[in-house]
């Protein structure tokens, strides 16, 4: 009865070690799949690019002088980068420091905000390009077959074209007697 004894009680010290090591020390979070190299590898190119964007955006700000584009520039890269911040850096989180219980809600929400600013970012990119083209304007497929504009025949004597980098070789149709007649002809 002694051997069962001395048995049992070895068994127990030996369990006891390691129930007490695993409840003092927290259990480590779980990794990526990923390679470790590549963890590393994207998380510093999405710190490096988060920092780009806060610095391109910055200097947009800094050198607008009062123009609009640069200032709608500038708008346009704060809110790339902070829309793509609430999905990179979770990512960097869980590359660097193992998949916690939150990392899939994070990165969820991460994943909604940034889609959210893409919509921003591409109404602020239609007004830069308003500002840069403001002659060449999105409007509605009906709005354009009404006020549809038919090649000029003589574009050189037309006198509705414009002068300049920006030549109409278009006009309205009636602007001038060259118009008035070959528009009879051809349309």
């Amino acid at each position: 009865m002694s051997q069962a004894a001395t048995k049992i009680d070895a068994t127990s010290q030996a369990a006891e070690p390691a129930t007490s090591a695993v409840s003092e020390t927290p259990a480590e979070p779980a990794r990526d799949p990923m390679p470790r190299g590549m963890r590393i590898g994207e998380s510093v190119f999405d710190i490096a690019y988060l920092l780009y964007d806060l610095v391109a955006g910055i200097t947009f700000f800094s050198l607008a002088a009062g123009r609009t584009v640069f200032v709608l520039y500038g708008l346009l890269a704060l809110v790339l980068g902070a829309g793509d911040a609430f999905h990179l850096v979770p990512r960097v989180q869980m590359h660097l420091f193992g998949v916690r219980d939150d990392t899939q809600a994070r990165l969820g929400r991460g994943t909604q905000v940034a889609s959210v600013t893409m919509t921003v970012f591409y109404v602020l990119l239609y007004l830069i390009w308003l500002q840069l083209f403001p002659g060449v304007g999105a409007t509605p497929r009906s709005a354009r077959s009404s006020s549809r504009r038919r090649p000029c025949a003589s574009w050189s004597v037309c006198s509705r074209r414009t002068t300049g980098p920006r030549v109409a070789r278009t006009c309205a149709g009636r602007s001038c007697e060259t118009c008035r007649s070959s528009s009879r002809e051809r349309w």
